[in-house]
């Protein structure tokens, strides 16, 4: 259909081969456009509100945020800037992931990923809503009972002492501490300096005795908007009645769901790419040489100039999605902590997820039904579920027969069916699913046994190359595919 093949010479032109190429993907990504745009019409619809178009949006992100703002979730909300927003900013902390007691994991029966329904829409659904009014700053030597007395707050504390309310010290510890590499490691040790909003410091003292030292921060008084509660659950009910109906708009509320409150912690971008023509590069450096961090040239007319960028109009919601992130940690920290103290067994937690024997499921359930009164397994926002992936050919419910878990986002499931039918459930951190693959055929051996070696602590090297194509950009914005790129992986 290019017309690119030449039947007498038996080549390909392969300059026009991409060009025909090139168009047919630029016009289904046009049609995408137009389809999603409708979706979202529709989405519009059923929530009584207008839709201005996708057109004026760069990210669903947006899209969902704009809908919040018409909505009215924001009334009354103040967009933040300078210190309260880089204080408050601290406060936001992303979901625990990690291995019970950070330690390698080897576990075999009957397993169950016990997955939190839509975490964060589900956060935005009980939470108390968003802040109104602007922040103020806590006075000196605030007693506990004054902090509490604030509708919320976020702060800065020193836990000098904590205990844990169990037999025996959590598995999966609340407080978090960063290793020489950066990475976030979670514990049961006193930190100083520790950022906490208000249900944050709930939490800690629901499950802990703790004794803490205030430092400084902020708090609102000006009750909530709570807006938001209803927008999520209209939402959320409109996904239930599509997906009911097979209608994958479904995915489309989704996608709206889980990108309303991100874009308000955006951090401020610091640098900007200028593109100058190369005859006046020297005279662009000289008007904004006490900008200018990096000049980078190739052997077109163009010079990318990195200069830093002033954050002093940088404005952010950080009190909202700070909020959410504290309140969907709140949901797990409910069922998990629950677990631990009634001697349940976790082993693996990633965000919105953990690892329990299948048979701990309904002894868990029934604790959390005593204790706080709600259905624990469902199909609801607040509601959890069994949900490993179904793998080709299964028949019936799916479970794990054996977890290897080897580090934050690096283990492998061994799924089995009701007929005894085999899958793998496989994760590594900066390693793609097909190399892992690729990587036990080369050595002769299966999936469970890679992983089994390197749960003994055997370095691999994956060839990222292998399987998938790496890409790589220059400073000058040019897409290098990787001839090849090695990752040694060690646990």
């Amino acid at each position: 259909n290019a017309k690119s093949y030449n039947e007498a010479t038996d080549t390909i032109d392969i300059v026009r081969y991409a060009k025909f190429y090139c168009v047919k993907d630029c016009a289904t990504l046009m049609y995408g456009l137009i389809k999603f745009n409708g979706d979202l019409g529709e989405v519009f619809k059923h929530a009584d509100k207008e839709w201005i178009g996708i057109h004026q949006f760069i990210s669903i992100s947006a899209v969902g945020y704009d809908f919040a703002r018409i909505y009215g979730c924001f009334e009354g909300c103040y967009q933040l800037s300078g210190k309260p927003q880089n204080f408050i900013q601290r406060c936001v902390s992303g979901g625990r992931t990690m291995t019970a007691n950070n330690e390698k994991q080897y576990i075999e029966g009957r397993i169950q990923d016990f997955d939190a329904v839509s975490l964060y829409p589900s956060a935005m659904s009980i939470m108390s809503g968003i802040p109104k009014g602007t922040p103020k700053a806590i006075p000196d030597k605030c007693t506990s009972n004054q902090l509490m007395s604030y509708d919320t707050f976020f702060i800065e504390i020193n836990i000098t002492s904590i205990k844990c309310k169990s037999n025996k010290p959590y598995k999966f510890g609340h407080l978090f501490k960063y290793n020489e590499a950066g990475s976030k490691i979670f514990c049961n040790d006193p930190v100083e300096h520790y950022y906490v909003d208000k249900i944050t410091l709930l939490d800690l003292i629901e499950f802990y005795d703790i004794e803490y030292e205030f430092i400084r921060g902020y708090y609102f008084d000006e009750g909530f908007n709570n807006k938001i509660n209803d927008f999520i659950k209209t939402l959320f009910n409109l996904r239930l009645k599509y997906k009911s109906e097979g209608n994958p708009l479904q995915q489309t509320i989704k996608l709206l769901l889980n990108s309303i409150y991100g874009k308000s912690i955006l951090k401020p971008m610091t640098d900007e790419i200028k593109v100058v023509n190369k005859d006046k590069m020297y005279s662009y450096i000289y008007r904004n040489y006490n900008f200018i961090k990096e000049v980078s040239q190739d052997d077109t007319s163009k010079v990318f100039v990195k200069k830093i960028k002033p954050i002093n109009n940088h404005f952010n919601l950080p009190q909202f999605g700070a909020s959410v992130l504290s309140w969907s940690k709140h949901i797990m920290n409910q069922v998990m902590s629950t677990a631990e103290q009634n001697d349940i067994d976790l082993y693996y937690q990633d965000c919105d997820s953990m690892h329990l024997k299948e048979s701990d499921v309904p002894k868990l359930a029934e604790i959390y039904k005593q204790k706080y009164g709600k259905e624990l397994i469902g199909k609801q926002m607040t509601q959890f579920h069994c949900d490993f992936d179904v793998f080709p050919n299964a028949v019936g419910a799916v479970h794990s027969r054996k977890l290897i878990a080897l580090g934050k986002k690096s283990y492998l499931d061994i799924l089995e069916d009701e007929e005894g039918h085999e899958g793998y459930h496989i994760r590594m951190k900066g390693v793609p699913k097909q190399c892992i693959i690729n990587k036990a055929k080369r050595l002769n051996i299966t999936i469970e046994q890679l992983y089994e070696r390197m749960y003994k602590g055997e370095p691999i090297t994956f060839d990222l190359t292998d399987g998938t194509n790496c890409f790589k950009k220059t400073k000058t914005f040019h897409q290098i595919n990787l001839p090849q790129f090695y990752r040694k992986v060690q646990f």
